[in-house]
């Protein structure tokens, strides 16, 4: 199975065919599968020396400062706390005046 995630083979080739590795034909990775023929392969990586590795290690590790979604929902949050601390004394001043 290839790493673009296609279900159908893919042949594959001991020369380098892109010049991202991940979308090389040359490597397999965990859960590659040879369905016909015979591959010899060679481990280059382990733990968080993998893709997996370090997608795992830089997920596990604590966030600092805010997300681009955590800083819009502040910033809605900011101006609508705005509008009503402008709006209700406006109210109140506007409901004495009158009566």
């Amino acid at each position: 199975m290839p790493v673009s995630g296609e279900s159908k083979p893919l042949p594959g080739t001991v020369e380098s065919s892109h010049d991202n590795y991940l979308e090389t034909r040359c490597i397999a990775m965990q859960g590659t599968h040879c369905s016909s023929g015979t591959a010899v392969g060679l481990c280059v990586g382990t733990a968080d020396e993998t893709v997996f590795g370090r997608i795992a290690k830089l997920s596990s590790q604590p966030r600092k400062g805010l997300t681009t979604l955590q800083r819009e929902i502040l910033r809605f949050i900011l101006i609508i706390v705005s509008m009503v601390a402008f709006f209700i004394p406006l109210v109140c001043i506007l409901w004495f005046v009158t009566y």
